[in-house]
């Protein structure tokens, strides 16, 4: 029986993959790191490989900060909500007669319109084009006399 020595054939073996590996770096261009590392590098790469993630704690300022934006940004919502269903109702209501009748139907419509944007069904300014288009009415945000408005055209 032959017996083979397994150490010259690992060396051997160890020396032909080193091999490779430099005559493919030389290949490579730039900034790639040599895969060979030292024992260092190897201990740190194991190091970092088995430590924990780490864990987050906020700061309770940051906590604070983030719950009184959160509510501001609520609130302002909130606010804008109401503004734009409630201003068109009103003057439906006190400037063209409309009554309990016409008002819920025309609410609904309204909350309609309002869902399509939320759903991203459709966009702000071909909105807007369309309802230049179907009405006559152009509206446009802009710089006008160095100040920044919201003019309306016939």
């Amino acid at each position: 029986m032959i017996r083979a020595n397994t150490s010259a054939i690992r060396n051997l073996s160890v020396h032909a993959r080193t091999a490779s590996i430099r005559k493919t770096d030389a290949q490579t261009t730039g900034n790639q790191r040599r895969p060979n590392i030292n024992r260092a590098e190897r201990r740190r790469v194991a190091k970092i490989a088995h430590s924990p993630a780490p864990v987050y704690h906020p700061n309770p300022i940051q906590q604070e900060y983030d719950r009184i934006l959160d509510n501001v940004k609520w609130q302002s919502t909130e606010q804008a909500l109401v503004l734009t269903f409630a201003v068109p109702l009103m003057v439906l209501y006190r400037d063209y007669g409309w009554r309990a009748g016409r008002l819920p139907k025309y609410a609904e419509r309204l909350t309609d319109e309002y869902q399509r944007f939320f759903d991203g069904k459709t966009d702000l300014k071909q909105y807007a084009k369309q309802v230049s288009e179907l009405t006559g009415i152009h509206f446009e945000l802009g710089d006008f006399d160095g100040k920044e408005a919201f003019r309306i055209e016939r």
